[in-house]
């Protein structure tokens, strides 16, 4: 559902609530933007009228059942699910932090650093409830307005894998961001698929070239910046340790999410005095070039 994120983050000037609804269409899914009397927004999700076999019906079941369990202010709400339509209404965020990143004047570290720590509260809410997402990326994390809260979207792939910590099947994810051993084995830990995920996203925050990138296209060893990386980890090009750790080769030397709360980086960079003041260049700068 990566179309859900950029749709998300369409213009929104004045003549944007004048317009009808908007819809984006993806391999099996739309999303409606909903305009609604009292000019607020919803997010309609739905899978495409010849799509609607019983698997893709499954899984929308699945996603809603998922996200009623959760209530965390990191992780988005489902408002309504239809079973003869299969549909999720979800709130409406105006920004994904894909087109944050994209902007020429970028967030500044600061910034990026709340937010990748924001991500990290979400995935800690998720592992202790035993969910793991498996489609972590910047697209598939929204904020609103304000900029001071994340919302973690897109469970389509997630999955409830128990208080005995089930294995994980099939290839799930974006396929820069998703973990070696997803590639190698037909079952794999859930949890450390998110934690690679999450170094990952690091790299593209934080990455000494201070630029969006990935650091391989593929975690397979036929990718040469991967295959670089895993005969010498210290080639990573970013300056934190921390990321390393995310990115360790062997899924059971990978960090776990408790031990991301306890590092030195989310300790400095998980609270600041005013996020408002934080975030108010950033703000101005969208505000301008949505009244161009």
């Amino acid at each position: 559902m990566a179309f859900l994120g950029r749709l998300l983050s369409r213009d929104k000037s004045k003549s944007f609530a004048e317009k009808p609804n908007q819809v984006v269409r993806g391999t099996t899914c739309e999303v409606e933007i909903v305009h609604r009397k009292d000019d607020s927004k919803i997010a309609i999700k739905r899978f495409i009228s010849w799509d609607r076999h019983s698997h893709h019906k499954q899984v929308c079941n699945n996603e809603y059942a998922l996200l009623k369990k959760l209530q965390h202010e990191n992780i988005v709400e489902a408002l309504d699910f239809d079973q003869k339509k299969y549909t999720i209404t979800f709130p409406y965020y105006d920004y994904t932090m894909l087109l944050l990143m994209k902007m020429k004047l970028l967030p500044t570290i600061q910034e990026r650093g709340l937010w990748f720590c924001q991500i990290c509260e979400g995935v800690a809410y998720l592992h202790s409830q035993n969910i793991v997402h498996r489609d972590l990326k910047l697209e598939n994390i929204m904020l609103d307005q304000s900029l001071c809260k994340i919302k973690i979207i897109d469970f389509g792939s997630a999955v409830d894998i128990g208080a005995n910590r089930v294995d994980c099947h099939g290839i799930c994810g974006s396929e820069p961001f998703i973990a070696p051993e997803v590639f190698q084995r037909l079952s794999y830990e859930g949890p450390p698929v998110d934690i690679w995920s999450l170094g990952i996203i690091m790299f593209e925050l934080f990455n000494s070239s201070n630029k969006l990138l990935y650091p391989w296209k593929l975690a397979k060893i036929d990718d040469p910046a991967f295959k670089q990386y895993k005969e010498d980890p210290e080639s990573l090009d970013i300056e934190l340790p921390l990321c390393s750790k995310l990115l360790s080769i062997d899924p059971k030397k990978r960090l776990q999410i408790e031990d991301i709360l306890k590092d030195k980086f989310y300790q400095d960079n998980s609270s600041c005095v005013d996020e408002h003041l934080v975030h108010a260049r950033t703000k101005r700068i969208l505000n301008r070039s949505q009244t161009i």
